[in-house]
């Protein structure tokens, strides 16, 4: 409540450094971060060169996942199967051939090793892996965006929520498609300001203006598009989502 009175801190200074302590307490061990700079650069010596960007030791984690026989084993494979489908429909399964680690293409119907597919799929992997491998560990991922396109994003970010909806996570990104998509009241900016970084809640769609100018925002943003659909205000554009996620149609 605002009074006429000085000012007083939300948390007193005496209780501050004992809900650190306890917040510490409570997530050390459980908070994973992931960077921008997560991909490594390994070239493929076989038929064709291509970049690998994952690591080889989470190469030889898929392998082992999806050889092992074990229950909770499985489950996993089937869960990382079914969300890496979800988000690129391209992908009709995954399976290790001859020890390589390969993806099957839908269309085609054939099997091409992961270091031939794009680094957008190569990410998907990577990321959506770790979120099924650890799921009650809280996650902070930086630029989840990199290597993706606007179509393949939009869909990871809609599998993302499904995958952590009991969990906590953070995203930092500078992708519109990702804060577009996100609820509102979970939205922060974080901007320089004269030397010092401010921190700020967006708690109404006219807040989203700031997101604009500091994202610099264009209209070649939208160039990925297939059609695009334009609308009165807010409340339209809320009731057409859902309706088209009622009959199916991916907005």
């Amino acid at each position: 409540l605002e009074t006429d009175a000085e000012e007083k801190p939300l948390v007193a200074p005496e209780n501050l450094s004992k809900m650190l302590q306890d917040f510490t307490a409570h997530f050390k061990g459980k908070f994973i971060f992931i960077p921008a700079s997560r991909d490594t650069t390994a070239s493929y010596t076989g038929f064709n060169p291509r970049t690998l960007i994952l690591h080889s030791n989470l190469l030889g984690e898929l392998r082992t996942l999806a050889q092992r026989g074990g229950r909770a084993e499985r489950a996993r494979w089937r869960k990382l199967r079914g969300f890496i489908s979800r988000v690129s429909p391209a992908i009709e399964d995954m399976r290790v051939l001859d020890g390589d680690f390969t993806f099957g293409e839908r269309e085609s119907g054939s099997d091409f090793p992961i270091c031939w597919v794009g680094g957008g799929h190569q990410e998907l992997l990577m990321l959506i892996y770790q979120l099924v491998k650890q799921p009650n560990a809280v996650f902070g991922i930086d630029e989840p965006e990199v290597h993706l396109h606007p179509q393949l994003a939009r869909r990871f970010l809609e599998v993302l929520k499904e995958i952590t909806k009991n969990q906590q996570i953070f995203l930092a990104t500078q992708s519109p498609i990702f804060i577009d998509r996100a609820d509102l009241s979970n939205v922060w900016l974080i901007k320089k300001v004269k030397g010092t970084t401010e921190i700020t809640r967006l708690r109404e769609i006219e807040d989203l203006k700031d997101i604009v100018t500091e994202l610099g925002i264009r209209p070649s943003d939208i160039f990925y598009a297939n059609t695009i659909v334009f609308v009165e205000g807010p409340s339209d554009q809320i009731a057409l989502s859902i309706l088209a996620q009622k009959v199916g149609v991916d907005l």
